[in-house]
C-alpha cells in the first residue's frame, strides 16, 4: 500500500471505491460534488487530496482537508470495504494531521455524519479525537499546557488514563462498594445473564476484568477463566482476590494489542467496555480472531432506563473522590463528564445493531433488568 496525492487519472477509480465504501454500510451510494472536482475545491484552494493505493495501482481509500482561519476539517475519509481494519484509514488520517502541522494549524476538527457511520465514532476517539457537540469531533496537537491546568485532562482526557491510573486497584473495589440497592442489582443481573449461559467445559476470557470481580463470580461456571487489564496496580490485587479460583487467573494485556496461545469459547466485554476501553472495528475484530469458531462474544452497555440511576452511581463516586466533579451542562444524552476531564459514553441498541451487522456474524441485542444492554455476536462456524 501507498499513499499518493491525488492525480486525475485515478478519479474514475476513486469515484468507484467511494461508491462502494457508501453501499457497503447501507448508505445510497451518491457523491458528493467536491469528489467530482478535486481540483477546484482542493488543490486551488491550496488543500490537499490523497490516495491510497494497493500494489495493482488500485484506489482503495482517500483523504482531505479543508483549511479555515483556526483549524483544518478533515473531508472524504472513505476507506474501500475489504480493506478495513488494515490500517489503511490510520496512515491516510496521518498525512493529513502531517499537512494540518506544516499549516501551523493545532486543531483539526471533523464531521461524524449520523449514527449509521458508527465505524467513524468509534476511529476518531481511538487517534486522540474528542468530540465538542453531537457529530463533532477534535483533535488538538502541539499546545502546551497553561500553567495550574491538570496536564492528565488537558492532553489525555482519556478514559484509559482514568482506569490504569486513578479508577484501578482498591480505588476500583471501592467504585462497587455501592450503597445504591438499583445499582447493586444491575450490577448482580449483568453477571446472572452471562452466568447462565455458560458451561463447565468452555475457556472464557473476560476484558477490561480489573482486580476479578466478574471472574472470580463466573470461575465456578466454566473450565477455566482468563481477566486481562492494562493496570499493573489491579492486577497485583487481583490475585490475592482470586487465590481461592483455581481456574481464573488474570494478566496485565491492553485489549488493542492481545495475544494467545490458545482461542477462547467466550469473551466478555462487560461493563460498558466499549466506552472504556475505547473500542473500535479492529478491536472487535481482534476479540472475533480470538473466539474459536462457534464462540461467543457479550458487550454490554447500559440501557436508557437507567440512566437516572447510573447518574446516581457516578455521583457516588465523585463524592468518594473517585471521579472528579461531575459537569452538570455536559453531562446529558448517555454521556457522563466530569470537570477534570473523564467521559463515560454509552452504546445504544442501535449502536449495537450496526456493529454486529458490520461484524459479519449472527448477532443478537438484549436488554436485561432494563439496567443492561447486551450484544451478543456468535462467530461463524
Amino acid at each position: 500500500m501507498k499513499i499518493v496525492e491525488y492525480e486525475e487519472a485515478y478519479r474514475d477509480d476513486m469515484i468507484f471505491m467511494v461508491l462502494q465504501a457508501k453501499d457497503a454500510i447501507g448508505r445510497v451510494p451518491r457523491l458528493n460534488e467536491d469528489l467530482l472536482h478535486i481540483k477546484e475545491c482542493y488543490e486551488d484552494r491550496e488543500d490537499r487530496f490523497w490516495l491510497a493505493l494497493d500494489e495493482d495501482d488500485r484506489v482503495i481509500g482517500c483523504i482531505g482537508t479543508r483549511t479555515e482561519r483556526d483549524c483544518v476539517w478533515l473531508k472524504r475519509l472513505y476507506v474501500k470495504a475489504a480493506r478495513k481494519r488494515q490500517g489503511i484509514g490510520s496512515a491516510l488520517l496521518a498525512c493529513a494531521e502531517a499537512f494540518a502541522a506544516s499549516r501551523g494549524s493545532n486543531r483539526m476538527r471533523v464531521h461524524l455524519g449520523g449514527a449509521e457511520y458508527y465505524e467513524s465514532h468509534l476511529f476518531y476517539p481511538r487517534h486522540g479525537y474528542r468530540e465538542t457537540e453531537q457529530h463533532y469531533m477534535e483533535k488538538r496537537f502541539g499546545v502546551q499546557p497553561a500553567v495550574g491546568q491538570n496536564i492528565v485532562a488537558q492532553e489525555e482526557a482519556s478514559v484509559k488514563n482514568y482506569y490504569d491510573e486513578k479508577l484501578n486497584a482498591e480505588n476500583m473495589f471501592r467504585v462497587y462498594e455501592t450503597a445504591l440497592p438499583r445499582v447493586r442489582q444491575y450490577l448482580q443481573a449483568e453477571i446472572d445473564f452471562v452466568k447462565e449461559r455458560l458451561s463447565k467445559t468452555q475457556r472464557v476470557l473476560e476484558l477490561g476484568a480489573g482486580y476479578g470481580r466478574i471472574v472470580r463470580e463466573l470461575a465456578p461456571c466454566c473450565a477455566e477463566i482468563l481477566g486481562i487489564d492494562s493496570s499493573k496496580d489491579s492486577v497485583e490485587l487481583g490475585k490475592t482476590y482470586l487465590k481461592d479460583c483455581p481456574n481464573a487467573a488474570l494478566e496485565v494485556m491492553d485489549v488493542h494489542q492481545m495475544a494467545f496461545s490458545q482461542l477462547f469459547d467466550v469473551i466478555l466485554c462487560l461493563q460498558n467496555g466499549l466506552s472504556a476501553m475505547r473500542a473500535d472495528a479492529a478491536m472487535v475484530q481482534a476479540v472475533l480472531d480470538a473466539l474459536v469458531p462457534g464462540g461467543t462474544a457479550y458487550f454490554s452497555s447500559y440501557s436508557a432506563r437507567f440512566w437516572d440511576c447510573r447518574l446516581a452511581w457516578f455521583e457516588e463516586q465523585a463524592e468518594k473522590g473517585l471521579l472528579g466533579e461531575i459537569d452538570r451542562e455536559k453531562t446529558k444524552d448517555g454521556v457522563i463528564v466530569c470537570k477534570d476531564g473523564f467521559r463515560a459514553v454509552t452504546h445504544s441498541p442501535d449502536d449495537l445493531r450496526r456493529i454486529g451487522e458490520a461484524s459479519g456474524c449472527a448477532y443478537e441485542v438484549r436488554e436485561v433488568d432494563e439496567s443492561s444492554v447486551f450484544l451478543i455476536l456468535r462467530k461463524n462456524g
